[in-house]
C-alpha cells in the first residue's frame, strides 16, 4: 500500500493487469479500514504507525528518483557535498520520529507503534550503496554541482512533478479513507479521521520539500552567479508547481468538510525559505558586481562630455513608470509607438522636462538603476534587500566622485593632468540629473510596493525608499560645492588681478578734457577710445569671459547665474577689504582734477568692466548687482583727500551714458 502511494503504476505494465490490481488494493484497502474503523483503530493506525512508515518509505522514495534523473541527465558518481545536507534533515526528523507540524494537536496518549519502530530501523542505517547512503549523497551533491543550469532546471521540474504527483496520490487515498470512515460510523467521528488523514498529507509533503530544498542547497554556490532572468524562470516554473500542490491538498480538505484547508501547515514554507535565501545570495553577487564596475567606470572617468545613445532615454522612461518595466529592451518606446525612427544619439539625457550633459559614468549609474529597478519588480518580496542595495550603489557613486574630482584624487591617480572648470562643470550635472531622478524613482518604486505588498511590508518598504530622498539632498549638497569651487575659481582669477589692480598705479594721466562742457555725456558715448583703464582689467575681463563660455558650454543659464552670483558677491567683499587699507594714489598719474583722481580713475575701471561683461547676457544680472557693490563702497570707503576722492560729475556723466548702471 505505502509503494502504491509513492510510486507510480509502470508505464509499460498492461492496462488490464493495472486495472485488476487496482480494483484487488483498493477492496483490500477498503476492508482494511473497515476493520479497523469498526474496532476503532483506524485513528491509531494512521498516526503514527502509517505516517512512520510512510515517511521512511518517502525519503528513500525520492532520493531513489532523485538519483535516476540525475543519472537520465549525465550526472557524476564522485564528490561530496549533499550527504551531509541531507542527513542534516534526516538526524533532525529522526530524533523524534512522531512529530509531526501539528503535534501539538494529537493527543498525548498516541504512542508510537512497534510497526513503525520495525519499518524505520532501515531508513535510520542506509547502507553505503543505497541513495540514503553516504557514496551515495555525494555522489548525487557532485552531480549536482556538474550540471548545467537548464540542465539542473529539468531535473528540478521533473523532480517536483514528482512530488506533486505523490501528493495527489495521497489525496485521493486519504479521500477513499475518509469515505470508508464516513460509511462505518465509526467512534472517533469522520471529523478527527479528517483532521489526521490531513496531518498525514502535511507531514508527507513536508518530508519531501525538505529533501527536495537539501538538493536545492547543494547548488547554492553554484546559483550565485546566475543572471537573474534565468533565476526569474526557476522562481516561476516553481512556484506553479507549488500552487499546484496547494491545491491539490486543498481541493482534498474541501471534500473532506475541512474548508478551504485554512489553520492548515505551510508545507512549501522550508522551500520557499530555501528559495529566498539563495535569491538574496543571487541579488548579493549582482550588487558587488555593480560595485565593482561602478568603481572602475569612476576610477577611469575623465569628466568630459559624452552623447547620449536612445537606449538610455528608454531606460529613464522605464525609470519613471512612462513604459512597462517588463519590456523587452528597445520595444515599448514612443518612437516604435508612433512609428518614427528614434534618433541614434542625442546631445542631452532629459529627465521631466530639464536636459542634462552627462559623462559616461553617470549614464552606466543610470543603467545600473534600470537593472535595480527591475530587480524591485520582478522579484518584489525581495525589495526591501534590492532597495538598500541601490542606496548604497548611490552613495558609493556621489562619495567616489566627490573625491575625484572635487578633492582632487583624479589628479593624484593620473586620469586628469589638472581638474579643470570644464570637469567641474560637468560633475555638477552629474549630481543635478541623479538629484532629480531620486524622487521620481522613490514615487515610481512606492507605486510598484502599493501593488504587490500589504500594509505592513508596505510601510516597511516606504521607510526604506525614504532614504532616496536623503541621497538626493546628498547629491544637491554635493553639487553645491561644485558651483562653490567653480566659483571660488573666479575670486581667484580676481585675486590675482586685483593685486596689480589695486596694488599699481594706473599707467595713463586721466584725460581730464572728456568731462568739460555740456556736451560730456555725448562725447563719452561718441567716443571710441580707451577709457584709460588699468592694464590689470584686461586680463581679469579675459578670464571671466573664458570662464564664463566655459561654464556656459556645460551648464544652463541658471546655474551659470548662481556660480557668477557667488563669485561676484566674494569679488565685492575682497575689494571693500582693500578699500579699508590705504591705497596709494602718486601724483602723478593721480590729481585733482575731474576724471583724473584715483576714485575718478577707479569709477573708469567700473565702467570698462562694466561694458566687457554686460556682452555675456547669462549673468546681466550679477554684473549689475557687482558693479553697484563696487560703486557703494568706493564712495563710502575712499579717503576723502583731493587725489583720492571721486567727482560726482564723473559718475553721473558715466551713468548718463550708460557707461555704469543706474
Amino acid at each position: 500500500m505505502v509503494d502504491a502511494l509513492l510510486q507510480p503504476a509502470p508505464a509499460e505494465s498492461p492496462s488490464a493487469e493495472n486495472g485488476d490490481d487496482a480494483e484487488a488494493n483498493e477492496e483490500r484497502l477498503r476492508r482494511l479500514c473497515q476493520c479497523l474503523a469498526s474496532r476503532s483503530r483506524l485513528r491509531s493506525a494512521l498516526n503514527p504507525t502509517l505516517r512512520d512508515v510512510l515517511i521512511s518509505h518517502l525519503k528513500k522514495a525520492v532520493r531513489v528518483h532523485a538519483k535516476r534523473l540525475l543519472q537520465e541527465n549525465g550526472g557524476g558518481t564522485q564528490g561530496s557535498g549533499l550527504a551531509v545536507s541531507i542527513q542534516d534533515e534526516e538526524e533532525a526528523a529522526e530524533e523524534n520520529p512522531a512529530a509531526s507540524p501539528r503535534q501539538d494537536r494529537q493527543d498525548p496518549d498516541v504512542e508510537k507503534s512497534p510497526a513503525a519502530d520495525t519499518a524505520e530501523a532501515p531508513a535510520q542505517s542506509p547502507k553505503s550503496g543505497e541513495p540514503g547512503g553516504a557514496t551515495s549523497g555525494t555522489s548525487v551533491s557532485t552531480a549536482l554541482c556538474g550540471l548545467s543550469f537548464e540542465s539542473f532546471l529539468e531535473f528540478w521540474q521533473k523532480l517536483l512533478e514528482f512530488i506533486l504527483s505523490t501528493a495527489t496520490r495521497m489525496s485521493d487515498y486519504s479521500l477513499r479513507i475518509h469515505s470508508v470512515a464516513q460509511e462505518a460510523n465509526a467512534q472517533h467521528g469522520p471529523e478527527d479521521i479528517a483532521g489526521e488523514l490531513q496531518r498525514l498529507q502535511e507531514v508527507t509533503v513536508l518530508q519531501a520539500y525538505k529533501i527536495a530544498s537539501a538538493l536545492l542547497q547543494a547548488r547554492k554556490a553554484e546559483h550565485q552567479g546566475l543572471k537573474m532572468a534565468d533565476w526569474k524562470v526557476f522562481l516561476a516554473s516553481t512556484q506553479t508547481m507549488l500552487e499546484q500542490v496547494q491545491k491539490t491538498q486543498h481541493h482534498c480538505y474541501q471534500k473532506m468538510k475541512l474548508g478551504d484547508g485554512a489553520g492548515s501547515v505551510d508545507v512549501h514554507a522550508g522551500l520557499r525559505a530555501t528559495m529566498n535565501t539563495q535569491t538574496k545570495s543571487i541579488i548579493e553577487e549582482f550588487h558587488q558586481k555593480c560595485l565593482l564596475q561602478t568603481k572602475q567606470v569612476l576610477e577611469q572617468e575623465r569628466w568630459a562630455r559624452t552623447d547620449v545613445p536612445a537606449q538610455y532615454r528608454r531606460i529613464v522612461h522605464r525609470l519613471l513608470g512612462a513604459e512597462d518595466l517588463s519590456a523587452e529592451q528597445g520595444e515599448g518606446s514612443p518612437e516604435a509607438e508612433e512609428g518614427l525612427t528614434p534618433v541614434s544619439v542625442e546631445r542631452y539625457l532629459h529627465v521631466e522636462g530639464t536636459h542634462y550633459l552627462v559623462v559616461p559614468a553617470v549614464l552606466t549609474l543610470v543603467q545600473l538603476l534600470g537593472d535595480y529597478v527591475g530587480l524591485c519588480h520582478d522579484f518584489s518580496e525581495m525589495m526591501a534587500e534590492v532597495v538598500q542595495r541601490m542606496c548604497q550603489l548611490l552613495r558609493l557613486f556621489n562619495q567616489r566622485a566627490q573625491r575625484l574630482v572635487l578633492n582632487g584624487q583624479a589628479v593624484q591617480h593620473k586620469v586628469l593632468p589638472k581638474i579643470t572648470a570644464a570637469n567641474l562643470a560637468l560633475c555638477s550635472q552629474s549630481c543635478g540629473v541623479v538629484a532629480q531622478l531620486l524622487p521620481l524613482l522613490q514615487a515610481r518604486l512606492n507605486e510598484i510596493s502599493r501593488g504587490t505588498h500589504d500594509k505592513a511590508r508596505g510601510a516597511m518598504v516606504a521607510a526604506l525608499l525614504s532614504d532616496l530622498s536623503k541621497i538626493a539632498s546628498e547629491f544637491s549638497e554635493h553639487r553645491t560645492a561644485l558651483f562653490g569651487k567653480l566659483s571660488d575659481l573666479l575670486k581667484n582669477a580676481y585675486e590675482k588681478h586685483a593685486k596689480q589692480w589695486l596694488g599699481a598705479p594706473h599707467g595713463q594721466q586721466g584725460d581730464g578734457s572728456l568731462w568739460k562742457g555740456d556736451d560730456a555725456v555725448v562725447k563719452l558715448q561718441r567716443s571710441e577710445s580707451s577709457l584709460r583703464e588699468h592694464e590689470a582689467l584686461e586680463g581679469l575681463v579675459k578670464d571671466i569671459t573664458a570662464m564664463y563660455r566655459v561654464l556656459l558650454r556645460n551648464l544652463n543659464y541658471d546655474s551659470v547665474r548662481k556660480i557668477f552670483a557667488r563669485a561676484f558677491e566674494d569679488m565685492a567683499s575682497l575689494f571693500l577689504q582693500r578699500l579699508e587699507q590705504e591705497i596709494a594714489a602718486p601724483s602723478p598719474p593721480y590729481s585733482d582734477g575731474v576724471g583724473c583722481s584715483l576714485g575718478d580713475r577707479l569709477l573708469l575701471d567700473f565702467a570698462y568692466l562694466n561694458t566687457e561683461l554686460e556682452k555675456l547676457t547669462g549673468i546681466t544680472t550679477p554684473l549689475e548687482r557687482l558693479v553697484c557693490d563696487l560703486i557703494q563702497h568706493l564712495l563710502t570707503k575712499l579717503p576723502e583727500d583731493a587725489l583720492r576722492k571721486p567727482h560726482p560729475i564723473v559718475l553721473e556723466v558715466l551713468r548718463s551714458a550708460g557707461r555704469l548702471p543706474k
